[in-house]
Order: structure tokens, then C-alpha cells, then sequence
């Protein structure tokens, strides 16, 4: 999920690093209801416990390339 507007506002990242001008959020979709039909977006409630820091991107590249080899993950 991207807020709208101008990423390079807050956002600046090349293949060496990523840098937030604030705070980055992470909320697996998996966990959230349903978009009814005929809707295109929703509001997803992000708490403080859900920020992005460097322990939780670097456990969510973990579970992913577990998940890319078959041996589980847990995003």
C-alpha cells in the first residue's frame, strides 16, 4: 500500500538503500476483510506495533525467501 501524492517526497531509494523522510508501515493483506465488490480501495488501520524498522524488513526478506524455496515463512 503507497499513500498517494508524490513518493519522492518521502521516499528515496536506490539499489543500495531505502530512506523514509518518517515512518514506513507494514500490515499483511492477508490479514485484512475482503474488499466488497464493486469497491476499489479500503482504509487499513496501521498501528505503532506494525512500523517497518530494520528487524521486521529483515525478518519479512527472511520469510519471503522461505517462502520462495517451500520451507513455510510466516507473512
Amino acid at each position: 500500500m503507497v499513500p498517494g501524492g508524490d513518493a519522492t517526497l518521502w521516499l528515496d531509494q536506490d539499489e543500495s538503500r531505502l530512506f523514509a523522510h518518517g515512518c514506513m508501515y507494514f500490515s499483511a493483506a492477508t490479514s485484512w476483510a475482503p474488499i466488497p465488490d464493486g469497491q476499489e480501495s479500503k482504509l487499513v488501520k496501521c498501528m505503532r506495533s506494525d512500523i517497518l524498522d530494520v528487524g521486521r524488513l529483515s525478518q519479512l526478506l527472511y520469510d519471503s525467501s522461505l517462502m520462495i524455496s517451500g520451507s513455510g515463512g510466516t507473512v
